[in-house]
């Protein structure tokens, strides 16, 4: 609201309509937007989450919900004037919120100056690279561009990789990133339960669930370089089949690299997200993608507590990697800058962030979100919208004798698990990959190995007599002309798909986290945020 936004002292704002001219009089100066707008540079320089914008940049759009750190706008130069315009087909409707962080309620992105140290040290070693004559640098053309960021849950991983993406597209040198994305629980490009590699040419300025790759609704990319269906929302499902995924895509980057810049990965430098999982087998696994990979430089974020820390001294001892250590988002975030006060944000959990991203793909737009609420509570949809659009949609009918298709344990074996009743009990009404199968004798299904993907499906139904599955799917039709393999794994549907109305209160096979509990056996798991009685004193 226009009344209570606080103008802070070296900001004139001018009104007009639903559009907002910023003029920044002294700098450094942090501006908050939350909303949605679009933001053009008329003159001087800002930087938004690693972005720079001056007026010779053309606009960019921004999404910057209130249940997440809100999207801030550092002035550069004295004398920086940009205009900021609703995104709204009603014009005289704003959808924005101008704040100012050091009196309003706001938590602001405020970027830690170790993360900006790791990539001013890669930007400079990237850069010293590219521009080497073409002899000085024949022998690191294959690893000089490689940089993996790992850390624990909670950490800040995802906002690093957005922050990462905008500097390097900010440089003059790389007009285009490539991200391995490797965190399959809450990926940056995809939906969860896929292992996928992107080429970026447009800044991050969203959550994932508004920037991930969705057919025809996609604002960054309609499309992967490469995909893998794995089939779960954490590595230690199976972490044979997650390295052999990993393994695949970096192959497709080497040859992407190889047609494009003759080999040449400094001109598309390779982004690496990983998960949270960093003890026990998790950091094996760790370790595992780290000798695949082999990165010329480690960005390794730092938690606060125990559970959160460790050690990559010997995995990269005899290695050419440079370790960048930084502290994690929300430990540094408050302490470089004490003249902002920070709001607390609501902890989301991650399987509410998991729904939000499956929504929003199989709806094939994160316009539903302009509707139905989302926050600490996940998804408010009180009116079954979700489950109502997605029961509207008309499916694609698919003939069940022309495709193979299965569990990710067994495709076109019906054997593993009985009958073929029993497999497509465990297809109808499930998330699936719909893939591509890399045998030439279409009678023998894959079984256990990395397979390409194209997009996840929803198999709506399943007509036994006349042989069809219904599947809903964002993936454009002339992209699942390629498809002849449809894969189910662990991926739990959210149950706001399901259209819940007076006759549909009874849902098909559905499995609910923590249903054992009290009556049963289920694996045991670790509590690290509960308070021990000398902890709490």
């Amino acid at each position: 609201d226009r009344a209570r936004f606080s103008v802070p002292d070296g900001l004139s704002v001018e009104w007009d309509g639903a559009a907002a001219i910023l003029t920044f009089t002294k700098k450094p100066l942090h501006l908050c937007i939350l909303g949605r707008a679009r933001i053009k540079v008329t003159s001087g320089e800002i930087e938004i989450l690693g972005h720079r914008l001056d007026n010779s940049t053309k606009a960019v759009e921004i999404e910057s919900p209130g249940w997440t750190s809100a999207i801030t706008i550092d002035s550069q130069k004295v004398d920086t004037t940009l205009k900021v315009n609703s995104i709204r087909q009603q014009e005289t409707e704003r959808t924005f919120q101008i704040l100012n962080p050091l009196q309003d309620s706001v938590r602001p992105t405020m970027i830690p100056s170790s993360w900006k140290s790791a990539i001013d040290a890669v930007l400079e070693d990237l850069t010293k690279s590219s521009n080497k004559p073409d002899e000085e640098s024949e022998r690191t053309k294959t690893r000089n561009a490689r940089i993996f960021v790992c850390g624990a849950k909670h950490v800040g991983k995802s906002t690093c990789i957005r922050y990462a993406v905008n500097r390097l597209l900010s440089s003059s040198s790389f007009p285009a990133v490539a991200l391995l994305d490797c965190d399959t629980g809450q990926p940056e490009m995809s939906p969860p339960g896929m292992l996928t590699l992107t080429i970026i040419t447009t800044p991050l300025l969203s959550p994932p669930h508004h920037h991930m790759v969705m057919g025809e609704g996609s604002l960054i990319s309609t499309y992967h370089t490469e995909a893998c269906f794995y089939g779960h929302t954490t590595s230690k499902a199976d972490p044979s089949l997650f390295l052999q995924c990993i393994n695949k895509l970096l192959e497709s980057y080497v040859h992407v690299v190889a047609d494009k810049h003759g080999g040449d990965e400094s001109k598309l430098p390779l982004l690496i997200n990983t998960d949270g999982w960093v003890k026990g087998m998790g950091f094996e696994i760790l370790s595992a993608a780290l000798d695949s990979i082999q990165p010329n430089h480690v960005i390794q974020l730092l938690g606060e507590v125990r559970s959160k820390l460790f050690d990559l001294t010997e995995v990269l001892k005899d290695k050419a990697t440079r370790l960048h250590k930084a502290h994690s988002y929300r430990n540094s975030s408050v302490i470089h800058d004490s003249s902002i006060s920070v709001a607390p944000v609501a902890a989301v959990q991650s399987s509410m962030y998991r729904s939000l991203r499956l929504c929003t793909y199989f709806l094939g737009s994160p316009g539903i979100w302009d509707r139905i609420e989302f926050g600490q509570h996940g998804i408010a949809d009180y009116d079954c919208e979700i489950g109502t659009t997605l029961a509207s949609m008309k499916p694609y009918a698919v003939p069940m004798d022309n495709i193979q298709y299965g569990t990710i344990r067994g495709v076109d074996k019906p054997s593993d698990l009985g009958s073929e009743d029993m497999v497509l009990d465990a297809l109808n009404a499930s998330i699936v990959g719909l893939c591509q199968s890399e045998i030439g004798d279409s009678s023998q299904g894959p079984n256990n190995t990395c397979i390409s993907c194209v997009g996840l499906g929803l198999i709506r139904s399943i007509d036994r007599d006349r042989r069809f599955f219904y599947i809903l799917t964002p993936v454009p039709f002339a992209t699942l002309q390629s498809v002849n393999v449809i894969v189910g794994g662990s991926i739990q549907i959210p149950t706001e798909c399901l259209y819940r109305g007076i006759y549909s209160e009874s849902f098909y096979y559905m499995s609910c986290d923590g249903i054992s509990v009290g009556i049963g056996g289920e694996f045991m798991k670790s509590r690290n945020t509960l308070m021990r009685k000398s902890s709490s004193l």
